[in-house]
């Protein structure tokens, strides 16, 4: 599928520098692992989910939990990376997610992330932002979710959240 790795190794035979685009793909492939993995508990958090998303095809909720995460991680990449390579792994990620998803998860990962930055810059909590988002995208009423409903989505959200992180604290991403 994608050629993922730039190989240096350590003395340990370990592979320590990857590429921008070998970065942006695990970032996208990492997200779909964890989906998987992490739905059940997510959905769990969520206080009346079945009765608010009853009528929303179970996949759609799934991925736009996942774009959410995505957008709200991106605060993170910004943060942990140069500003020119932080833009770069920003693109690559919106390009091959716009080559192997489509246009409508790059335009819900920019809204996602443009709201969490709307957010730090009123000094707002993001994760609010992104659940009045998401709640929005997915045509569910803030007026039928309580505050605990509230709070369990941005918990959901939060839990898909650190793979910039992890990619920064694991790998070198090769400058180009």
């Amino acid at each position: 599928m994608f050629n993922i790795f730039k190989r240096k190794k350590k003395d340990d035979g370990k592979i320590s520098t990857i590429s921008i685009s070998t970065a942006a793909t695990f970032v996208i492939r990492s997200n779909l692992d964890e989906l998987k993995e992490k739905w059940p508990t997510m959905k769990d958090e969520i206080l009346n989910y079945e009765d608010i998303f009853a009528d929303i095809d179970e996949e759609r909720v799934q991925y736009e939990f996942m774009l959410a995460a995505m957008g709200a991680d991106i605060l993170a990449l910004f943060n942990l990376f140069p500003k020119t390579q932080a833009d770069k792994l920003f693109n690559e990620l919106l390009k091959l997610l716009g080559e192997s998803a489509g246009k409508i998860f790059v335009d819900a990962v920019n809204d996602y992330y443009s709201v969490a930055m709307d957010a730090v810059n009123k000094t707002k909590h993001p994760f609010d932002y992104i659940a009045s988002l998401l709640l929005h995208r997915l045509d569910v009423p803030e007026s039928e979710c309580g505050p605990l409903t509230m709070m369990g989505t941005t918990s959901a959200v939060s839990q898909m959240i650190g793979q910039w992180k992890w990619l920064h604290t694991s790998f070198t991403v090769a400058a180009s």
